[in-house]
């Protein structure tokens, strides 16, 4: 369908049908002519008739034609031809959407992909009319408004590699949604819709297009008015890379204890062509990087392990390289960080030191802790419970209001509580206040007894991270689960949420065992566990309410559960990161002691006031949104000592340097949109017969109106002549 821009003044072909009307009116009547040879005289007047009709024909059509010609030539028609290339007349609206995503640093002939692009992109718009309406989409970069052709020179001269871009073809919804802003701007019945373009400047890595998004983007391109978009995808990649590179480097865990070796593995793979080279790793506070051989045949991988001695507790970062550069310098190095811990501090607040008799030796016993032991007398004020990184309330009888809001305050700063009730001398009210109420994930009721061996743990939820280490030890035997712990006596606690508990006992009424506070706390507060049978140490006459202690079989329950049950708490069966990729926001958690008003950022590409980070009064964590730059990176609180660091790594699939296959982005920007512009070429070459460009027929209309009045002149002067007064006299002679 071809569109018009002024559709009303078609109307006017109506007026087709007057000349036909003047025709019938004005028709002229045949001469009588007298001869003396009338035979003859008939057959050259039905030659004559033939000739006349045939001559008011033409008329007609050339007359109505006219007509017509005048009436579209207002009306302004418009084709739209894939064969019609740019013109610096045409003013349109174009969005460049250009790919900066680290595979873009692939180098030939020592110009990057990135720079391909640039010098593409600039053709483009030397191409355009100053007029137009540009937006240039960089896929690292948030921002996204239209501009004019000068801004977006100096937006795409501008452009660099943000290693935390996301796939063209997620910025290509943006793109979509300015056009149709566009569209909508120009509504109206005398609106003239300008031309809308859509060019994408990528390497068509798999990297770059998230094929699960096409049928979204397809319904919203579906959905732009006619006459739609016209899109060109400019491929500047290369169809056979030659490459290394350090694909993922990892610690696993990524925070463990100082008697651990610090293992690194970097795993390498060679593309296009094998690889003989060197891996180095440069620890911080290395003088000297290791280094350790490597071979690889072409589509290889390998893990190269660096294996580093116990090291000092402490937060460690690492730069692995490889020691011959290539094409792609971005995957030619990667970065790390892991801590090495050190013994964390636990308070164990309890009336009588030797409650604490079992607990707190278990606690030392691997050196994962060191407790100090308090009567809750000695707890007066929230600064006293700050330096620790768990509190454990272990049988206490009559925890006074002071106490329940100074752990209250400590917990939602973040601190993790423990809390074990005592045995019959303690006092249920004094848990049930509105204090913990708020706090403790139950409210203590009464002492349960149970009848016979006692009441033990139903099977084990394997998805829970505290119950799943103990469900494996119990599958693989190990001493310490080989016969099941009893309870004889323990709480029962009622107003429990389902998802509160972490084991119950077995039983038809099922009373929880250990429980821990999920729902209802503030975001960024702590952990908050309760075990509902005590964990206390006794004179031997004194009733046992569990076995969870006995040492008869030397099996070792009563060191791991008082470990599991805190390193739980405190977050040890939770997997620590220190290691983010670019591009998304790193969360640093905040110790009670390190919460300052402000922070300093070190790292590549901070500078100015992106190094200072303002913390909200009550944000228990920092977060970091300048992460587009890879490296390793420093948080400190100003003059305090506390230092926290992470690492930055590009996506682990960016550097997968195989194609996207043509037909897939034709799904989405329509056949034959895929072009390689070759190198040193115009790209108006490229581009020819491709763009889809509207042409005005008003010129063309008008200049066929001229030569009909022309040739409508001519042949009516011709036809309509009067014949010479000599040439009738002779004929009526005859």
């Amino acid at each position: 369908m071809i569109p018009f821009i002024h559709p009303l003044l078609l109307g006017g072909l109506a007026a087709v049908g007057l000349p036909i009307l003047l025709h019938l009116l004005m028709r002229q009547k045949p001469k009588h002519v007298l001869f003396p040879a009338f035979r003859f005289l008939q057959q050259r007047a039905k030659t004559n008739q033939r000739k006349i009709r045939l001559r008011h024909l033409i008329l007609l059509l050339m007359r109505m034609a006219l007509i017509a010609l005048i009436c579209l030539a207002l009306a302004r028609p418009r084709l739209f031809s894939s064969r019609v290339g740019l013109s610096q007349n045409q003013i349109v609206a174009a969005v460049i959407l250009i790919d900066t995503t680290p595979s873009m640093e692939y180098a030939v002939a020592g110009k990057s992909r990135l720079e391909e692009a640039r010098q593409r992109a600039l053709e483009l718009l030397d191409d355009m009319n100053d007029s137009s309406r540009v937006a240039v989409i960089d896929t690292g970069e948030p921002g996204r408004e239209w501009g004019s052709v000068a801004q977006a020179r100096d937006k795409i001269r501008a452009m660099t590699i943000r290693p935390g871009g996301v796939p063209v073809s997620s910025s290509i919804a943006a793109a979509y949604q300015l056009l149709a802003d566009v569209q909508n701007e120009q509504s109206g019945p005398d609106a003239e819709a300008i031309p809308k373009l859509l060019y994408v400047l990528s390497d068509r890595t798999v990297a770059s297009w998230d094929a699960g998004r096409v049928p979204d983007l397809q319904g919203q391109r579906d959905r732009l008015p006619a006459p739609g978009v016209t899109g060109i995808y400019l491929d500047v990649g290369v169809d056979k890379p030659v490459d290394v590179a350090i694909t993922q480097v990892e610690v696993k865990p990524q925070s463990f204890p100082a008697n651990r070796e610090a293992v690194i593995k970097a795993t390498v793979t060679a593309t296009g062509q094998g690889c003989n080279t060197d891996v180095l790793c440069k620890l911080s506070g290395q003088a000297v990087a290791e280094s350790k051989p490597l071979k690889l045949e072409a589509g290889q991988s390998e893990v190269i392990e660096f294996i580093n001695k116990p090291l000092k507790p402490g937060l460690y970062q690492a730069e692995i390289t490889l020691a011959t550069p290539d094409a792609l310098p971005a995957n030619n190095v990667r970065f790390v960080t892991f801590e090495v811990r050190g013994p964390r501090e636990v308070l164990i607040v309890t009336d009588e030191i030797e409650f604490a008799g079992f607990f707190e030796p278990a606690l030392r016993f691997k050196k994962d802790f060191v407790c100090k032991v308090r009567m809750p007398s000695d707890v007066q004020s929230l600064d006293q419970l700050k330096p620790y990184l768990a509190v454990c309330m272990l049988s206490v009888r009559l925890p006074d209001e002071l106490l329940w809001e100074l752990l209250d305050a400590y917990v939602n700063q973040g601190g993790n509580l423990l809390v074990v009730p005592g045995r019959e001398e303690t006092n249920p009210d004094n848990y049930k206040t509105k204090t913990p109420n708020n706090l403790l994930p139950g409210k203590l009721d009464k002492d349960v007894r149970v009848a016979g061996l006692g009441a033990k743990w139903e099977p084990l939820n394997r998805k829970h991270p505290f119950l799943a280490k103990f469900a494996g030890w119990k599958d693989q035997e190990i001493g310490f689960l080989r016969s099941d712990r009893h309870a004889n006596r323990y709480w029962k606690v009622d107003s429990v949420p389902k998802e509160n508990v972490i084991v119950n006992y077995e039983g038809d009424e099922k009373h929880p065992a250990i429980l821990e506070r999920l729902a209802g706390r503030p975001k960024g507060s702590g952990r908050v566990l309760m075990v509902t049978t005590p964990l206390d140490l006794r004179q031997p006459d004194s009733e046992e309410w569990n076995d969870y202690f006995k040492t008869t079989n030397a099996d070792g329950f009563y060191v791991v559960f008082p470990n599991e049950l805190v390193a739980y708490m405190v977050g040890d069966l939770e997997e620590t990161s220190f290691n983010f990729v670019s591009g998304q926001v790193v969360t640093v958690p905040l110790p009670q002691l390190a919460r300052f008003p402000e922070y300093a950022l070190d790292g590549p590409g901070i500078a100015g006031s992106e190094t200072r980070i303002l913390r909200g009064e009550d944000d228990n964590e920092l977060a970091i949104r300048q992460t587009n730059v890879t490296g390793n990176y420093t948080v400190s609180g100003g003059t305090s000592p506390w230092k926290s660091r992470y690492s930055l790594n590009p996506p682990p699939g960016e550097f997968q340097l195989d194609r996207v296959a043509v037909e897939e982005i034709e799904k989405l920007l329509g056949p034959d949109c895929v072009i390689a512009p070759g190198q040193n070429k115009p790209l108006s070459d490229a581009l020819s017969n491709r763009t889809r460009q509207p042409l005005e027929l008003f010129p063309w209309l008008m200049l066929l109106f001229v030569g009909l009045i022309v040739a409508e002149s001519v042949m009516a002067n011709r036809f309509y002549k009067p014949e010479p007064q000599g040439q009738e006299s002779g004929v009526r002679s005859q």
